[in-house]
């Protein structure tokens, strides 16, 4: 059964006699904090728990469910396509010049309060100095959280750093902005596993974001890319300087990425666990 099993379903399938598989695809279904109902009473009646991050199997113990029920098990992707020969590179989408010289940062994601934006305005305030040649890219629907998205605009022209970043709206193709981008970011506040991050390591670009959620099951710290904890702005800044300017490490890190995913992200990885865990089920 998914996350949006019920009650209901769960009683029958016991009386049937049916082995009961639950699958947490957001915090909100293994932690009581955010539903009290399904940790308590339907998570503790599936004969197993699959959790699509590992940072959700510590969430599930601290929740009380018993260890040898839970299992992750990444959500598989398929070939990203990425680099298509009809992709047709457009600068001007993103607001730059062909002839740009700077170094692109980009940080993807809706314009939401989970998704950092505002570290990332901090980190360039407080370093504006090293960031002459660097130019970050907030690339996302502006028209999810409007206000977020003026207090962003007002923050910047503040504070002078309409040079350093540049707000460009949701992107027509992941494929061309990972092109022209140098490093990605993700400085979430929370996160599971964000696609991406997967786009982004199957397009070897190398990667600095926060230390957090289920985002260190994807970015191994100095072997896939860089974590930095929120509260340290400034170390997000250095991360980003230091791929920039050490393009070997960078290089490093983005094959290192794509190897991870190729070996834990796969459709057919991922098709291979579920089965195991049902045969050990079915098996009992």
């Amino acid at each position: 059964c998914s996350s949006d099993l019920n009650v209901i379903g769960t009683v029958a399938a016991k009386f049937s006699g049916i082995k009961l598989a639950y699958t947490a695809h957001l915090a909100s279904d293994i932690d009581n904090r955010f539903n009290p109902v399904r940790p308590k009473f339907l998570l503790r009646q599936a004969d197993t728990i699959i959790t699509t991050c590992k940072d959700y199997i510590r969430v599930g113990l601290e929740c009380g469910l018993d260890a040898e029920k839970i299992t992750n098990i990444y959500t598989g992707v398929r070939n990203f396509n990425l680099y298509g020969e009809s992709e047709v590179l457009s600068f001007s989408e993103y607001q730059l010049s062909e002839h740009e010289s700077r170094s692109i940062v980009v940080l993807v994601g809706r314009f939401d309060l989970q998704k950092g934006h505002e570290l990332v305005l901090e980190a360039l305030k407080r370093n504006k100095a090293n960031f002459q040649d660097v130019l970050v890219l907030f690339v996302g629907d502006t028209t999810v959280n409007p206000v977020y998205t003026e207090k962003l605009r007002n923050t910047i022209q503040a504070n002078e750093l309409s040079e350093f970043v540049k707000i460009t709206g949701v992107a027509s193709s992941i494929n061309k902005l990972l092109q022209i981008s140098d490093v990605i970011i993700l400085p979430s506040l929370y996160e599971s596993v964000p696609m991406i991050l997967l786009e982004t390591m199957y397009a070897e670009k190398p990667i600095v974001a926060s230390n957090i959620g289920g985002i260190p099951g994807l970015v191994k710290h100095k072997q896939t890319g860089y974590l930095f904890d929120l509260d340290d702005v400034d170390g997000l800044a250095k991360r980003i300087l230091y791929l920039i300017s050490h393009p070997d490490v960078s290089k490093v890190f983005a094959k290192n990425g794509k190897k991870l995913l190729e070996e834990n992200f796969s459709i057919d990885t991922m098709g291979e666990k579920h089965m195991s865990v049902y045969r050990r089920l079915t098996s009992k």
